[in-house]
């Protein structure tokens, strides 16, 4: 008898379930939570708060035009952090929603 190490089985196990796509976009709408602050001036992470990510569209809601255009700015920049986090190409773009 041989043993299946569990990280090896769970990754199987959801994706048999059809539920690695939720998985990878809740990774990703966390991750957003984690770096923001990184690449916004101080204050404006708050201001920010990523919401879901549909079709490779991260939608992220705005309380601030300025939070929203300094993520405009950067946004090529922190798309490309969170997909070579991630290890693909999930993110395409940010959708806002002010």
């Amino acid at each position: 008898m041989s043993f299946i190490d569990i990280k090896n089985l769970l990754p199987r196990s959801i994706q048999r379930a059809g539920m690695d796509t939720r998985v990878a976009e809740a990774k990703i709408v966390a991750l957003f939570e984690e770096i923001k602050e990184r690449f916004l001036p101080y204050g404006l992470g708050e201001k920010v708060r990523a919401m879901y990510l549909k079709n490779g569209n991260l939608a992220i809601a705005s309380l601030s035009s300025e939070a929203t255009q300094e993520l405009m700015i950067k946004e090529d920049v922190m798309i490309e952090y969170i997909n070579k986090e991630v290890g693909e190409e999930i993110v395409k773009r940010f959708k806002f929603i002010v």
